[in-house]
């Protein structure tokens, strides 16, 4: 059994880092107790939970390649109308056009048994779409953070060519 903390603590992550500390402090609640009682798209977490998030984004602040997050536009959505026959429509975390790169964050309950390949189709498709769109080639980066909770751990992953043209 995962607890609810467990799925909310990467969306506090998300939030802080797709919206800055000002929108986490305000939709991020910290409760000694959850009480369920939240708007649509806010987060209650324990105040176990609330500590490790918070000690994960520090963490993650700390990593020397943190501006691969932190410089770009954030949430941007690219479709693609004609690939092979199909429409192709992205999501993505992160994208910096000016320097070519795509960055994403991602949390795990461990980063030492964390595969960044299970995200290879994932990051490959965001690449697919940029360089499409932009005529430019894009290097692929995952930022992840540890859930543990005594202490938090992060890595900056990049795709290799030979993990994209394998996904």
């Amino acid at each position: 059994y995962l607890s609810k903390d467990y799925f909310d603590f990467g969306k506090a992550v998300d939030i802080f880092f797709e919206s800055g500390r000002d929108m986490f402090e305000k939709m991020v609640h910290i409760v000694s107790r959850r009480t369920g009682n939240v708007a649509f798209g806010e987060v209650e977490l324990t105040t176990a939970a609330g500590e490790s998030v918070n000690r994960t984004i520090d963490e993650m602040n700390n990593q020397p390649l943190i501006r691969l997050y932190n410089t770009g536009e954030k949430q941007k959505i690219l479709q693609v109308e004609d690939y092979r026959g199909m429409k192709l429509k992205g999501k993505l975390d992160n994208i910096n056009v000016e320097e070519g790169f795509i960055s994403d964050i991602k949390t795990t309950a461990n980063i030492e048994t964390f595969e960044p390949g299970g995200y290879a189709t994932q990051l490959t498709m965001y690449g697919l779409m940029a360089e499409m769109i932009y005529q430019k080639p894009f290097r692929l980066f995952l930022l992840v953070g540890d859930k543990y909770s005594d202490y938090a751990r992060s890595e900056v992953f990049e795709m290799s060519e030979t993990t994209r043209m394998m996904a």
